[in-house]
């Protein structure tokens, strides 16, 4: 991109950006989408890199508010990679919160989780961690997608609390939406109501009618748990007008769902199936996978309760083809429940049955995967010092190197070693030198951040990997580690024990394969033990 002096076509283009990020304040998310737009345009003609970061941030937000996910992502790459390039990493560390908000509503869980937790980790790191209230917000998110509802309570509560320290009113009342929304799932009516309340006295009086449709739909699922129909009725169809205010296809199609739902239990049959098939289509149309097996099941069910069973197995068998990409294979079995019900219309005794032996299979399979995944994570750790395992180190490095190569990101690797090990275990026994061993992984685990990794490389001898991290940050990370070391009381343990480590570096892509970068730091590490040990080098 030139540098040079700024040019007509920057000017046009800052105002274009200022008219977007303004459409943006007032939630005229299609007026700032055509400003924008046309300020990206303008992009190969512009001077100035902050100017072109700036246009990329606001591509970014349009394109995030209008569902347009992929684009979204696209757009915070480009913003990260801008943001390094003027040395920026606050702004960094909001595109990687962006990036990661786009891949949680992608159903990307992995990638979204490492994208969410480098934002935090940046502005954490920059003492900035109030501006990480987005990363926060979707960690929370893909938390309670996948689950875990109690870690996504603790995670929205931080992203409240860290929007109101940045005074961003915007991500404190979708905070407290998703607040809201997890003790309806949770079945827990008054702290839904509170915060759900509270998230609609912010949002309405701004004219955010996308929120404040996600508001009334909350509420109006709540209201059908506690079986006030008529009040849910209510409320959905204020949720579907506020939708349909903000154009925001999303949670329209949300709430076309949860009232087709709704108006098929009423016994509406005309009107429920022709919501549900409009909420199936935006939600295909939009790609976002989890709403679409949502709907799908929803149709599923209003098709069996008016007797259609054909079109009910129909959908069932979509829903569940839908949801096993992206989590597991139990619903297989209860797809077996509905085809059954649907040949065997009149044998309910029969049904029973079925629906019993499938429920019990459904709870053996979880058994099964639950001991299966704690299988692979045993085979994932040392058994000595719970730290990876050389093999999955070498399987999460190489994804590690070809990612920093894909995104031109840093990225340092460490070898580290205990000085004179075997003098422990030949003067203080074996089961002295496993203590050891244990209490050095322990100080490495306290003393890193989340994103880095550590494992135990064979005997007395561990390997470091810092995901976008320069050497010389590596190196501060690493002489941090040495001194824990050396400082520990490890008197305590045996007398007049003492320890230290040597640590090896090597930094950058330029090697041809990560396998050759972990050689550079092995022979750091030589070096570091012939200049006489405890020390780092690289």
């Amino acid at each position: 991109m030139p540098t040079d002096a700024p040019t007509s076509a920057d000017e046009t283009a800052r105002a274009l950006v200022v008219d977007a990020r303004a459409a943006l304040a007032r939630y005229q998310n299609q007026a700032a989408q055509v400003s924008i737009d046309k300020a990206l345009a303008l992009l190969p003609q512009v001077a100035e890199v902050e100017l072109a970061l700036l246009a990329h941030e606001a591509a970014a937000e349009v394109s995030f508010r209008l569902n347009d996910y992929p684009r979204a992502l696209q757009h915070a790459d480009r913003a990260m990679g801008l943001a390094r390039d003027l040395g920026n990493r606050t702004r960094e560390g909001t595109a990687h919160g962006w990036a990661g908000a786009a891949l949680a509503q992608m159903s990307r869980y992995a990638e979204a989780l490492e994208r969410l937790h480098a934002a935090i980790d940046v502005l954490r790191e920059l003492d900035q961690e109030p501006l990480a209230s987005r990363a926060l917000n979707y960690l929370a998110v893909v938390h309670e997608e996948l689950g875990d509802v109690a870690q996504a309570l603790t995670d929205y509560e931080r992203a409240v609390a860290m929007a109101r320290l940045a005074h961003d009113p915007d991500m404190e009342a979708r905070g407290l939406a998703n607040l809201g929304e997890a003790h309806v799932s949770l079945r827990q009516p008054e702290p839904a109501i509170k915060y759900l309340r509270a998230a609609l006295a912010v949002a309405l009086p701004r004219g955010d009618w996308s929120l404040s449709a996600w508001c009334q739909l909350a509420l109006g699922r709540l209201e059908q748990d506690r079986g006030n129909e008529d009040e849910a009725l209510v409320l959905l169809r204020r949720a579907l007008d506020s939708a349909e205010r903000c154009g925001v296809q999303r949670t329209e199609g949300e709430v076309l769902t949860s009232l087709g739902t709704l108006l098929s239990q009423r016994g509406e049959r005309a009107e429920a199936l022709r919501l549900l098939e409009r909420g199936l289509k935006l939600g295909q149309g939009l790609g976002i996978s989890r709403e679409i097996y949502k709907t799908h099941l929803a149709l599923s069910e209003a098709h069996e309760r008016f007797g259609d069973y054909r079109s009910a197995l129909q959908h069932y068998r979509a829903y569940h083809r839908v949801r096993a990409d992206l989590f597991d294979e139990v619903a297989r079995a209860q797809l077996s429940s509905l085809t059954q019900r649907h040949e065997l219309e009149q044998a309910r005794a029969q049904q029973e049955i079925d629906r019993l032996r499938t429920v019990e299979l459904a709870e053996a399979n979880a058994r099964l995967e639950q001991q299966a995944n704690e299988l692979a994570e045993l085979s994932r750790r040392d058994g000595l010092t719970g730290l990876l395992n050389r093999r999955h180190l070498d399987e999460r490095l190489a994804e590690e190197f070809d990612r920093a190569r894909r995104y031109g990101s840093d990225l340092t690797v460490a070898m580290a070693d205990v000085d004179f090990f075997k003098q422990v275990n030949d003067t203080h026994s074996h089961a002295v030198g496993d203590e050891v061993l244990r209490r050095v992984s322990e100080l490495f685990t306290m003393n890193l951040r989340r994103t880095d990794l550590v494992a135990r490389y064979g005997g007395e001898e561990f390997a470091l990997v810092f995901p976008e991290t320069t050497l010389e940050a590596a190196r501060g990370a690493c002489e941090k580690l040495r001194r824990a070391v050396e400082e520990h009381p490890w008197g305590a343990l045996a007398a007049d024990l003492k320890l230290t480590i040597s640590i090896g570096l090597a930094s950058g892509t330029e090697y041809p394969t990560w396998e050759r970068m972990m050689t550079a730091a092995d022979a750091r590490l030589y070096e570091a033990k012939r200049a006489g040990r405890n020390r780092v080098v690289g």
